[in-house]
């Protein structure tokens, strides 16, 4: 049995066991020792699981802020910049093609030039969804229609997605996700990882007699588990439901109160109901008792799998569909990002000047040497 602590469980709230989180940063219950004993193993694993959740759950606020900031310096910074230049791209690969119309080109010569629209329409491409006319001369210069050439990127981007899932995973990703856009894709690798984490360890051959006990009881932890978490919030319904709450400032506190522990029950979260179970008995109970350890395991055995999933929840950060655009900053060191980013934003600047400059030389050049030399200049830009 668990040796004694200070108050941290009320007596009555684990009695019965007649439904289940990610929760919200708070402060954990833990399970402190009294003035003359040390924690048991199982009390020190409980308290040790409980700092590793706050831990990541602070981690994961403070890896999400960080992102936010960057992704609005970002956009506050670059990315109009890169409309601008988007526009004025497409207006240079236009500008070209028009003056192409004056010249008698070899075959070689148009080819060069060819490359150099294309080139300047992909990379605007990239920046900002193109106009129909844009499309139109990107068909013209190129082998196949721009609807074919974008699927046969999606193409080769879905490809090279999930041939990497396919060898850190061992297995295939849903391709249908991709055509439904970003949420569905995230939706789709998660569920392809949950169902990878089930199987793990199930492999062809006859379970032995001690794998199938071992897996009884494993499953008859989880039910006890599941019902522990049921007693718990039925029991906290009972004791903080507003309806019996006669004082007005009480009774809207526990109308709060009551928000956040439906929301923690209906996401499965231990943790805060814990959190909210503890702040009750500091304010109401001054009688204690002993949490048995068999309930102690289930907890643990509930925070143990909370805490993977905040971890998974941390990395996976990295991969949300909302930072794409900034992936090659969140590997920097805080202060080197916004440096990085003002001289991107500088010299987007002077991209920027530099095709108003060649738009200006497209405008006035009249003979072909003249316009190849430009042309020369522009792929070597």
């Amino acid at each position: 049995m668990a040796k004694t602590m200070k108050p941290a469980i009320q007596p009555g709230l684990f009695e019965d066991f007649p439904e289940e989180t990610e929760g919200r940063l708070g402060s954990m219950v833990r399970i402190e020792p009294s003035s003359d004993q040390d924690l048991s193993p199982l009390q020190k694993k409980f308290n040790n699981l409980a700092r590793k959740i706050e831990s990541l759950r602070a981690k994961i606020v403070e890896k999400e802020k960080v992102y936010s900031e960057i992704l609005q310096y970002w956009g506050k910074k670059l990315a109009s910049t890169h409309t601008i230049i988007a526009d004025k791209q497409t207006a240079l690969a236009f500008a070209i093609e028009k003056k192409t119309r004056g010249f008698k080109l070899g075959s070689r010569q148009r080819a060069t030039v060819g490359e150099t629209i294309l080139a300047l329409l992909r990379d605007a491409f990239d920046k900002s969804p193109p106009e129909k006319e844009a499309q139109d001369l990107f068909t013209r210069w190129n082998n196949t229609s721009f609807d074919e050439e974008l699927k046969r990127q999606e193409a080769e981007i879905t490809e090279a997605f999930t041939d990497t899932f396919r060898e850190m995973f061992g297995v295939d990703i849903d391709e249908e996700a991709f055509a439904e856009g970003p949420d569905a894709l995230h939706d789709a690798i998660w569920l392809t990882i949950g169902e990878i984490q089930s199987n793990e360890g199930q492999g062809q051959r006859k379970r032995s007699k001690k794998q199938l006990e071992k897996e009884e009881r494993e499953r008859l932890a989880a039910e006890f588990e599941k019902k522990s978490v049921k007693s718990l919030y039925i029991s906290l319904v009972k004791v903080l439901h507003p309806d019996a709450e006669m004082d007005a400032t009480a009774k809207i506190k526990k109308e709060q109160t009551m928000k956040e522990l439906t929301v923690a029950y209906e996401a499965g979260d231990l943790h805060t109901l814990l959190r909210i179970e503890r702040e009750w008995i500091e304010r109401e109970v001054s009688a204690t008792r002993l949490l048995p350890d068999e309930k102690l395991k289930a907890y643990i055995s509930a925070l143990r799998e909370q805490a993977h999933d905040l971890e998974e929840e941390y990395y996976a950060i990295d991969y949300s569909p909302q930072y794409m655009q900034i992936e090659e900053y969140l590997s920097l060191n805080a202060p080197w990002v916004k440096q990085r980013i003002d001289k991107d934003a500088q010299l987007e600047r002077r991209r920027a000047a530099l095709m108003d400059e060649l738009l200006d030389a497209f405008s006035i050049v009249n003979e072909k040497q003249a316009f190849l030399a430009i042309i020369r200049d522009l792929q070597g830009e």
